[in-house]
């Protein structure tokens, strides 16, 4: 939600007499004559805002310079020069959510602040049971423009590239996993707003490659990023089940076997995620295995460069 104070509208007309605009009339009575200052407040469509954000890993993907931006996207079919700015981030309830208002079918045209040498930025505070994102400066918000605010910047963020193998869901697919903790020890700290986060690398010329992107929810501080940039090249799964046998009072025993492939030339760690259902219990396994929940296992295997690495388990299932 964007909330603005102290703002002046300037008023569009209407184009080519296409659309009708919405009219809203203050009737204001008084028993003493004079000037007054009236402050109002009301909902209005057309104004949105959304997070994004930056990461840069550095060759050793241990590291990461992460930049947030705020995108403000004005169609309200009204300017606010010299604005106060303040966004509100988190999951607030509306029975009714008006459709965005844009007058003439205009297309929005973008603007950025740049980060080096930025006047001041946002501050953060809590607000009910959500944040509140304030601009320590006024900002003008035209009509029909897309404007982008720093949010904050953080360089050298401890990073963790992980591989994740669901072979039940992915198939011969093996996911990389980027891990940061929103921590103050790391440099973050701040609740972050759900938004989209693109990752980047240098490649040998010192040029930034675009590795890939994924959607992160509202993070409070101290919890985890969990960024899901793609798929590994060099390295495939693949599962099987290699027997099934059924058992008296509704139940089956079935065996399967998950191999590997590294093509990388260096050792690699997997995470081989297994989802159980039913009363289930593992009765043989080739490798140790930790229970994260009642219906997910995970193996973790180290796979040798240019290696193979086969998992093997029996699973006993009673259905109810």
């Amino acid at each position: 939600m964007v909330v603005l104070n102290n703002v002046k509208k300037i008023e569009y007309p209407d184009t080519a007499g296409l659309l009708t605009k919405p009219t809203l009339i203050w009737q204001i009575y008084t028993d003493s004559s004079g000037s007054r200052e009236v402050e109002t407040t009301y909902l209005t469509s057309g104004m949105n805002w959304k997070a994004n954000y930056i990461a840069t890993i550095d060759q050793n993907d241990a590291k990461a310079n992460i930049k947030g931006w705020v995108t403000i996207e004005n169609n309200a079919g009204t300017a606010y020069p010299d604005a106060k700015l303040k966004l509100v981030a988190g999951d607030i309830n509306r029975v009714y959510a008006p459709q965005p208002y844009n007058i003439g079918g205009m297309a929005p045209t973008a603007t950025a602040i740049p980060l080096a040498g930025a006047p001041p930025g946002f501050t953060q505070e809590g607000l009910f049971e959500y944040h509140l994102y304030t601009l320590q400066r006024p900002t003008t918000l035209n009509n029909n423009e897309i404007k982008q605010i720093s949010l904050f910047s953080v360089d050298n963020v401890p990073a963790k590239k992980d591989y994740s193998y669901d072979g039940a869901y992915d198939g011969e697919k093996v996911r990389v996993i980027l891990n940061i903790t929103n921590s103050e020890e790391n440099g973050l700290g701040m609740p972050l707003p759900k938004g989209v986060i693109r990752v980047y690398k240098a490649d040998s010329d010192g040029q930034l490659q675009f590795l890939g992107e994924d959607s992160i929810d509202h993070t409070p501080k101290d919890e985890k990023l969990r960024i899901n940039i793609g798929n590994a090249f060099d390295i495939v799964g693949s599962r099987t089940m290699t027997n099934q046998e059924g058992l008296v009072n509704s139940g089956s025993r079935d065996s399967y076997s998950i191999e590997l492939k590294n093509h990388k030339n260096e050792d690699v760690k997997i995470i081989v995620t297994e989802h159980l259902y039913g009363l289930w219990k593992i009765t043989k396994a080739s490798e140790q295995y930790t229970k994260k929940d009642a219906k997910t296992i995970d193996f973790e295997v180290n796979v040798p460069k240019d290696g193979t690495k086969t998992i093997t388990y029996t699973l006993e299932t009673m259905y109810q």
